[in-house]
């Protein structure tokens, strides 16, 4: 996680990742909600600096809140969303 997170994909730097690491660990539950940190304090989270990205946001909430479809749907919408970006980004 380290090596992606800070070395690879340089989202957040090292001091960061140690304070997330250090949370974790200190937090009831699995240790896997270090992912979660790792998008949430990045020094570069570009995913809801962008346009689309807020608009996708706004769209995901208004529907959540107004309509009867079960949010579970939702999150393979959001992995469909991020594999897009992240095939645009490779390119």
């Amino acid at each position: 996680m380290h090596r992606i997170a800070v070395e690879v994909h340089h989202w957040m730097s090292d001091k960061p990742f140690t304070d997330a690491y250090a949370i974790v660990h200190l937090s009831p539950g699995p240790n896997v909600l270090i992912v979660t940190l790792i998008g949430y304090g990045g020094e570069c989270p570009a995913t809801d600096r962008a346009i689309a990205a807020l608009l996708l946001t706004a769209m995901v909430a208004v529907i959540a809140s107004v309509s009867r479809i079960n949010q579970l749907w939702f999150l393979p919408a959001g992995g469909c969303w991020v594999l897009l970006a992240l095939c645009d980004e490779n390119r």
